[in-house]
């Protein structure tokens, strides 16, 4: 039997922290890390082609020691939950938020004493910019379609 890379993983939670390859000297025992528990060492035959970061987040290690595949995220805001992959409200809001505070950072130009723009102007800029600040408001208050997939942000329209 060749190991081609040793697993380090946390014995709780079966995530994979870690991926070495065993350059040519015996592999570590398998089991736990003394002084680091709850991690773990998984010896593994087969060689890991591709992103190492992908195996990681792709596999873990269930209770009986064996490597399972998670299945591939179908979005970049799911998280795994011991049994599935799902988005949080926090992972959402988040997201939302990272959106939200980059077109108020595009808009705050117009909140300048010295912008050229007159005071109606102004005021359709202020209004849009405090639409964006609500718009976690709507999704807290109802998040199921938001973190079902099945409703998009509705994004205040920009002012001319």
């Amino acid at each position: 039997m060749t190991i081609e890379h040793v697993l380090k993983y946390n014995q709780d939670t079966g995530d994979i922290v870690s991926i070495f390859s065993v350059p040519g000297g015996g592999p570590p025992t398998e089991g736990i890390i003394e002084g680091e528990e709850p991690m773990c060492y998984k010896n593994y035959e087969t060689r890991i082609e591709g992103s190492w970061a992908y195996f990681m987040e792709r596999y873990y290690i269930d209770g009986g020691g064996n490597l399972v595949d998670r299945g591939a995220k179908t979005n970049e805001l799911q998280t795994w939950n011991g049994t599935a992959w799902e988005i949080t409200l926090a992972n959402f809001l988040a997201d939302v938020r990272r959106k939200r505070d980059s077109l108020l950072f595009q808009s705050d130009w117009t909140q300048i004493p010295d912008s050229t723009l007159n005071e109606d102007q102004k005021s359709d800029w202020r209004t849009y910019r405090q639409n964006l600040r609500d718009v976690t408001k709507d999704i807290i208050s109802n998040s199921a379609p938001y973190l079902s997939l099945t409703t998009e942000v509705a994004w205040p329209t920009k002012p001319e």
